[in-house]
């Protein structure tokens, strides 16, 4: 194979795998957590050097395959490093929110017993009879951290005509107490300790949002960031609270 030819190989073979580990890390930011994803990619990334050192060229092609794979490695790290800002404002899906026609709302399981900051026992049945924003997040999701306060602005609207309001982490508490140093928020979060009520809603992607009416039937199933003090959003929570 031409020098030429083995060059451009292993430069196709960088940009293909940066792109795509852009994409996926992209994912990971959105949905879970991107912390696995450096160790993995790295592993990747030095396995294929080793192999287009020994079978393109013992250097040239290897050479050139770091030259382009070693910047990109360092743009997905400060994109890493720029998505997980604290303060980041993260773009939300325009998607209309779906709500679940009143014959098919089903009735959900609301039995289940969390824990408060000190390690108070708290049950969610506590919030019956009033409609309840449930929310799971955790202080490594950016879209989880750009949402919230919309979350409380809403909280602190609707409140008083009989919304609750909940967000619900699986994380360790000492973690979670250390982020809401800085992040005060009006409605509790909770902990899940064991993430029983994560499978028992079959909870996939972070954010992810119930709205369960007074009767405890859920009206709306959100996976991912929304703005909710949108006009939409707004006119949902009017109806839902009879304002």
């Amino acid at each position: 194979m031409p020098r030429l030819l083995r060059i451009a190989v292993a430069v196709f073979l960088s940009v293909l795998l940066l792109s795509a580990g852009f994409v996926y890390l992209v994912y990971l930011s959105l949905y879970s957590s991107p912390l696995w994803f450096w160790p993995v990619a790295l592993a990747v990334f030095g396995s294929l050097w080793f192999l287009i050192r020994k079978r393109l060229d013992p250097w040239i092609s290897a050479n050139a395959f770091l030259m382009v794979s070693v910047p990109g490695l360092l743009l997905l790290l400060a994109f890493h490093l720029q998505l997980t800002k604290p303060n980041l404002q993260v773009p939300a899906s325009q998607a209309s929110l779906e709500i679940i026609p009143e014959e098919k709302r089903k009735t959900t399981d609301l039995d289940v017993v969390l824990r408060d900051l000190e390690g108070h026992n708290v049950s969610l049945n506590d919030y019956r009879n009033r409609a309840l924003f449930l929310n799971f997040w955790a202080t490594w999701c950016a879209p989880c951290r750009a949402e919230m306060p919309e979350m409380a602005e809403l909280y602190k609207q609707y409140a008083p005509h009989g919304l609750s309001m909940v967000a619900v982490t699986d994380e360790d508490p000492a973690t979670v107490t250390q982020f809401l140093k800085n992040n005060s928020y009006p409605f509790p979060v909770l902990i899940d300790p064991g993430g029983t009520l994560n499978q028992k809603l079959s909870v996939m992607g972070l954010p992810t949002t119930y709205i369960i009416d007074s009767e405890g039937r859920i009206i709306l199933h959100r996976v991912g960031l929304y703005h909710w003090n949108s006009r939409e959003s707004l006119r949902l929570f009017e109806q839902l609270l009879k304002k």
